[in-house]
């Protein structure tokens, strides 16, 4: 790794890169956040505390404003919160209770005004317009199982979720409120991560069974798929780069696979962690990695463009925005 810190005691629950790419937040089951600056080899704490009784399993930064949404049960609900870490104000936005209730994925549109976080076997959407004023979250059902992943389209005008129940709803937002759009069964495992294309014309999905489905998002039919495959454990996230064709799959082994998605070939195969990864987060020019183990530790690696090997320097890569 160019850089790695001992963040928690037991396994990370969630990481989550900052825009520029210098700071990483990290939360565990330990009820423990942590805020850390790697802009260099020995990273540094400049911020979080500890949460007694709170097991925290999701994290992501606004992808416009300076707060993070943390996400996780405490006292037997399972609970989203929007933290300024600036002032370590938390500003509640819902409180949910149920059998064993958990927030597993959650997801910000890439303008910041709309949130989704998975929650039991629903999905809860939010209106923000600010990390202090949420609104009430709006419970949309549909699943029937646990929920295991959200994801926005690139204009925001969809809202895609799955899990458990081995199906894909797409939601859309209209002056009516949040309908389904479309829904694809069949699916041979549970769902663990998805993302759209940049022109939003492709879904892939990824999970258990170790395989990445692209899909058509116009027509998704699951024997129409692009199937990716040769990964060696299940998979934790998949990201598309900026370049709209490749397709970065991070497995639970460590391995990172980067895929010319349109081609279905493989562009670059590397393992960077021989701990298993309980969470994972990309910049958005995909080119640092945030892995969380279950070790408790985080690191930060270095992904290589197309052709070229991983990045070797650090400081390289956050002498300027990312």
């Amino acid at each position: 790794p160019l850089a790695s810190a001992a963040a928690h005691a037991g396994p990370t629950g969630a990481v989550a890169v900052s825009r520029d790419g210098r700071m990483v937040v990290s939360v565990g089951i330990d009820g423990r956040i942590r805020l850390w600056d790697f802009t260099t080899s020995t990273p540094r704490e400049i911020g979080g505390g500890v949460y007694r009784g709170a097991e925290f399993q999701s994290v992501v930064f606004s992808p416009k404003e300076d707060y993070a949404v943390v996400a996780g049960n405490y006292q037997g609900t399972a609970r989203v919160w929007a933290w300024d870490w600036r002032g370590n104000e938390f500003y509640e936005w819902g409180a949910y209770r149920g059998d064993k209730a958990s927030v597993t994925g959650i997801s910000f549109s890439p303008d910041g005004t709309k949130f989704a976080a998975a929650i039991g076997a629903f999905v809860v959407y939010w209106k923000v317009s600010s990390p202090k004023s949420a609104g009430s979250g709006i419970i949309l059902k549909g699943h029937g199982h646990p929920v295991r992943a959200v994801a926005f389209s690139p204009d925001g005008k969809m809202l895609v979720s799955a899990g458990e129940g081995k199906s894909v709803i797409g939601w859309s937002f209209g002056w009516l409120g949040v309908s389904q759009k479309l829904k694809t069964d069949g699916l041979t495992d549970i769902i663990t991560s998805m993302d759209f294309s940049g022109d939003g014309e492709r879904l892939s999905i990824a999970g258990m069974d170790r395989v990445v489905r692209i899909l058509e998002v116009a027509r998704p039919r699951l024997e129409k798929a692009t199937v990716l495959s040769g990964h060696q454990n299940s998979l934790r996230l998949i990201r598309y780069l900026p370049d709209g064709r490749s397709l970065a799959v991070i497995g639970e082994s460590g391995q990172v696979v980067v895929w010319n998605a349109v081609a279905g070939l493989k562009q670059s195969d590397f393992t960077f962690s021989t701990t298993m990864a309980t969470s994972a987060a990309l910049t958005p020019n995909g080119r640092l990695l945030a892995l969380g183990t279950i070790d408790g530790r985080v690191s930060l690696f270095g992904l290589p463009e197309a052709g070229t090997s991983p990045v070797t320097s650090l400081q390289s890569l956050v002498s300027s925005r990312m």
